[in-house]
């Protein structure tokens, strides 16, 4: 049986837990996001609405990552299209977010599967 003093010091012990994480967030020294998305339309409107309830937290921003990013080179038709879709998203995403730092993760067969895989990031600039 848990008693009222019990509850109330658990309580007391999770509001401190949680004022000292709330102080953790805004030192960009400390703590930092990076917002993960594709580049479809729908999903840039949801990093939108991520992006501003992170600011709203004070919680730093300073990369965005865009994943599954098709590249046209030797594609097929549809592919191509996709690419071309992709870079207009792009393009709408830097504009959208010009103080971050677009971070492209190409569309790969297999996926990225280690931190080697990782260093061919694209920067979007």
């Amino acid at each position: 049986m848990v008693r009222l003093p019990q509850i109330s010091q658990m309580l007391i012990e999770l509001s401190q837990q949680v004022k000292r994480i709330q102080q953790l967030f805004p030192d960009a020294a400390r703590c930092a996001c990076f917002p993960v998305t594709i580049p479809t339309t729908m999903a840039l409107q949801e990093t939108q609405d991520l992006v501003a309830a992170l600011r709203r937290a004070r919680i730093p921003l300073q990369q965005l990552l865009v994943n599954r990013v098709a590249v046209a080179a030797d594609a097929c038709d549809y592919c191509k299209a996709l690419a071309q879709e992709h870079a207009r998203t792009l393009q709408h995403c830097k504009a959208t977010f010009p103080e971050l730092d677009v971070v492209l993760v190409p569309e790969v067969a297999n996926g990225i599967q280690d931190t080697e895989a990782l260093s061919g990031l694209i920067r979007f600039g």
